[in-house]
């Protein structure tokens, strides 16, 4: 058998046209083929389902297309409905500030164990006495308001000497002078008017 001749065959041109440029191609040109059989073929992979979530997507389709079927709410009926709901909501306003009118201002204050013990037992000396339904603390404190308020003409505070620092024995006794001011006060009201009346 003959051996094949080595080394470059015979009619190979080493000639170059000098005539232009040449012109090299870019390996990224050239789209490569990929055999018919090195392809994968792609699995498709079934999603794990959840009875739950496929029974509350069913539920909003059949809530969607219920919707859907129902007529739609004429205009009229709309602005008679909202008109209605903005009539309550004004009435309820209305009535809220009225039962507010209504109702008597509340007061706090604040006492001391002493002074708590006598109005405790000043009210249950009032309910005691009374002929008829034992009174109110409200209105036990109304009474005794009203005859100060009805003396304060007469009321006169110069005597009363100065509340001093927290504790000391003229803040102890602050109340004190305050309470013998207003009896003054209210036994001068009560000879004023008593003078009026031609009571001896």
């Amino acid at each position: 058998m003959a051996k094949a001749k080595r080394g470059i065959p015979d009619g190979f041109n080493f000639e170059i046209d000098t005539s232009s440029p040449a012109i090299l191609g870019d390996f990224l040109d050239e789209v490569a083929q990929v055999p018919a059989s090195a392809a994968v073929p792609v699995k498709e992979v079934a999603r794990p389902t959840n009875p739950h979530v496929e029974a509350e997507v069913k539920q909003r389709a059949a809530i969607s297309a219920v919707r859907a079927q129902a007529p739609a709410q004429p205009i009229e009926e709309k602005v008679r409905e909202a008109g209605a709901n903005e009539f309550r909501e004004e009435r309820r306003v209305l009535t809220s500030a009225r039962v507010a009118e209504l109702k008597p201002p509340r007061m706090e204050l604040s006492l001391n164990h002493e002074t708590k013990r006598m109005i405790q037992e000043l009210l249950n000396y009032v309910q005691q006495m009374l002929p008829q339904s034992p009174a109110k603390a409200s209105e036990v404190f109304q009474g005794i308001i009203s005859v100060l308020y009805r003396a304060k003409g007469s009321l006169d505070l110069s005597a009363v000497p100065r509340r001093g620092q927290w504790g000391s024995p003229t803040a102890k006794a602050f109340p004190v002078a305050l309470g013998q001011a207003f009896a003054k006060a209210i036994a001068d009201q009560y000879l004023i008017e008593n003078s009026k009346r031609g009571v001896g």
